[in-house]
């Protein structure tokens, strides 16, 4: 049996009728990436490039590409190799071959043109990342790394524009006699790396005490509000997983795993998709590895989120008593101001008939002018011994945010998942729903994947992806999204370019957001829960850092 494998090349979404098409072995397919060829097909979200260079402007790029690969960042490695190596096999003790080794292939500047090529660089990824890191820090990397001088430097660019920003990294390399490639890895991780924690036995036991107490309502000030219809009495508070697909958002991470597991999450499973900085990675997961709260899962690849959440879903029927799953990134949190805990608010869940979940509606940030977020970049010391909440004033979001949208995110009943049809939601069996705050099914049960009217009384989905331009291009960029409406090209599916992405930003996030309606939204709770919530993790962290 065999199945065709689409070859886009300047369609947006390709079928597989009209398409030039690659005959391939389905089973190759389904080993190198987990899920049927067809899903690769018809997926609309694998991204696309699109480059902006210093004199001239190549054609757009498909992003399809490492599709017999493992991906790594934005090096695509031989599937052979099983994984993106430094260049020496621990394994063997001999250097890795030249397909194998992320440093051979990065150093030899060998770009993917083809989908199934490997060895090569994925054109495209993190491009526009690299370029706002540059403008945010590469000036001061050159002055403490390379010795420079501020006269041979010439003038900074005054905005984040990308031809600006190319052409000082072009002359940067030339002055100080490095390459580009290089310069662009060290300024990335600079940007992104978190700051070192070091290493600590006791870490470990931070969590598991934190794990082991659990969450109290009472923590919080906060009493619950809802009773179950008919007078039913709640059975035991249910367990809870969490699911999140990421990369490179280190900065991000640990306080998103301590938060939820103070609302009384129990087990969280990160599904790492390539991040290029594994060190950190490594360092800030470790103490909750230890701990028994945190399983890291490799999954490379691209329009793989899906995959993941279907994976925690498996893992989580064999698990003993089924717990249920929470399935949202790390830069989402939840909010359950009228239960106080999580496990609390889905023992309503178990007691309602046909409750297959339960969805929240989502609310957006409003994020920081370019001026602001540049300034506390490069002085970073006015943000020690603040968490990200405290940074941004304690957030509650937005309705009326343009990327609200009425979404909603989803805590899965595993027993009665069907199939994923976004991120946001699920097909659960048939008989089955999953309610709203109110305890109700949705008015359109085959369309569970958005929720009007949208309302906060007891609990939401808070959205920080607007906290800084640096989160939303690391997000657009490194991440693959290629949402972003671009005015330099025409190619749906392609990466924008920087400028693109600023202004976006500047249209989606640097807005005025309009008042809540009457009746759906109790600011003063949120926000009051939110400000305990925070108390009590960074209490928690002063502990885990000493």
């Amino acid at each position: 049996r065999r199945q065709h494998l689409c070859l886009p090349s300047r369609v947006c979404a390709c079928c597989i009728v009209s398409c030039r098409a690659l005959p391939a072995p389905l089973s190759s397919v389904e080993s190198a990436w987990g899920y049927q060829a067809k899903q690769l097909i018809l997926d609309h979200s694998m991204p696309s490039y699109h480059s902006t260079q210093l004199r001239h402007t190549p054609p757009p790029r498909e992003a399809s590409f490492c599709l017999h690969g493992i991906r790594t960042g934005k090096v695509c490695c031989a599937q052979s190799c099983g994984s993106c190596g430094n260049g020496w096999s621990k394994e063997t003790n001999r250097s890795l071959s030249a397909e194998c080794s992320a440093h051979a292939i990065l150093r030899s500047r060998r770009r993917c043109a083809l989908e199934w090529d490997v060895g090569c660089v994925v054109p495209g990824v993190g491009e526009a990342a690299e370029q706002l890191c540059f403008w945010l820090h590469g000036r001061q990397l050159l002055l403490n790394k390379y010795g420079a001088r501020e006269a041979e430097m010439g003038p900074a660019c005054a905005t984040p524009t990308s031809s600006c920003i190319e052409s000082d990294i072009l002359r940067a390399a030339a002055l100080h006699n490095t390459s580009v490639e290089v310069l662009r890895m060290r300024v990335m991780r600079h940007c992104f790396s978190a700051p070192s924690i070091g290493r600590s036995i006791g870490r470990a036991s931070v969590v598991r005490r934190l794990m082991a107490r659990g969450c109290r309502a009472s923590d919080f000030a906060t009493v619950p509000v809802m009773t179950t219809r008919d007078g039913a009495r709640l059975r035991p508070p249910p367990t809870v997983w969490l699911a999140a697909i990421l990369r490179d958002q280190n900065e991000l991470l640990q306080e998103w795993l301590f938060w939820h597991l103070l609302l009384g999450v129990s087990h969280v499973l990160l599904y790492d998709n390539g991040s290029m900085d594994q060190r950190m990675l490594e360092e800030i997961v470790g103490p909750f590895i230890e701990a028994g709260a945190v399983t890291v899962i490799s999954m490379p690849g691209h329009g793989i989120q899906l995959t993941a959440y279907d994976d925690a879903i498996g893992r989580a029927r064999k698990a003993a008593g089924a717990p249920f799953v929470a399935c949202w990134d790390v830069d989402e949190r939840v909010v359950p101001h009228g239960w106080g805990c999580l496990p609390d608010m889905l023992a309503h869940c178990t007691t309602e008939r046909k409750c297959a979940g339960m969805r929240l509606n989502t609310r957006v940030t409003s994020g920081k002018s370019v001026a602001t977020m540049a300034a506390e970049l490069r002085a970073p010391e006015g943000r020690m011994g603040r968490s990200l909440i405290q940074q941004l004033n304690y957030p509650v979001g937005s309705f009326g945010h343009p990327q609200a949208k009425y979404v909603v995110k989803t805590i899965v009943r595993p027993t009665t998942h069907g199939t994923w049809k976004t991120p946001h939601s699920t097909f659960p069996h048939k008989g089955w729903c999953h309610l709203d705050e109110a305890l109700e099914c949705p008015a359109t049960p085959g369309m569970p994947f958005s929720r009007r009217p949208q309302t906060g009384h007891f609990g939401f989905i808070l959205h920080l992806q607007c906290r800084s331009l640096l989160g939303w291009v690391a997000k657009k960029s490194l991440t693959g999204r290629v949402d972003t409406k671009s005015t330099s090209n025409g190619c749906r599916t392609c990466f924008a370019s920087l400028d693109d992405m600023h202004a976006e930003y500047t249209a989606q996030c640097l807005q005025s957001l309009p008042d809540d309606r009457a009746g759906v939204f109790n600011l003063s709770a949120a926000r009051g829960f939110i400000r305990d919530v925070d108390g009590r993790l960074l209490a928690v962290m002063k502990t885990f850092l000493q």
